[in-house]
């Protein structure tokens, strides 16, 4: 699964452009208001440019790769905004209910990639550790087991569960468990 990669619009051919983040750096213990980070963007699988944010509130940094330029890196953002979905804001909802849509740029994708990277990394370690469960009557939760001295859940304790809970849906083995448990999280 790569959860950093996204298809946007169409290029001369009729084929979608592809942009992707690799070489993603995180420093949390570096952020402050925003995310400290560097990454590597790729489009259509070639070096594009450099991104990072030095986490103190300020909007990310972008540096082209050559034979790529600021122009080029102008027209990528152009086409964020055009073929990204929109996402949308309240300044406070409860209040008035109004909700604003904005078009996604460049790097905003980039945030909301680098948060669905972490979240992947976190899921990736609980369910190394445990068995995470979701009850179809309560599906806006999730339900963890772990067991004291198991550092890697296997086959034997995935069923074990499987039999106590045998409506539940298993986020271990589940093909889409990682955007189940991304979608209750987020």
């Amino acid at each position: 699964m790569d959860i950093c990669t996204t298809e946007i619009g169409s290029t001369k051919d009729g084929s979608n452009q592809v942009i992707e983040l690799k070489a993603i750096k995180i420093n949390k213990d570096f952020s402050e208001e925003t995310l400290c980070y560097k990454a590597k963007l790729y489009v259509d699988g070639k070096f594009f440019a450099h991104i990072e944010n030095e986490g103190r509130g300020g909007g990310d940094s972008q540096f082209p790769t050559d034979p790529h330029t600021y122009e080029d890196l102008k027209k990528l953002d152009e086409k964020c905004k055009k073929y990204l979905p929109k996402w949308e804001y309240s300044l406070d909802a409860k209040l008035d209910g109004d909700t604003k849509k904005c078009d996604t740029d460049l790097e905003h994708w980039c945030c909301i990639t680098l948060d669905k990277y972490q979240i992947y990394k976190e899921y990736q370690r609980d369910v190394k550790g445990k068995v995470l469960i979701v009850d179809p009557k309560e599906p806006k939760k999730i339900r963890q087991f772990s067991w004291k001295g198991v550092r890697k859940i296997t086959d034997r304790y995935i069923q074990s569960i499987r039999d106590k809970f045998p409506t539940y849906k298993i986020l271990n083995t589940e093909s889409d468990g990682f955007e189940t448990y991304y979608n209750l999280l987020k």
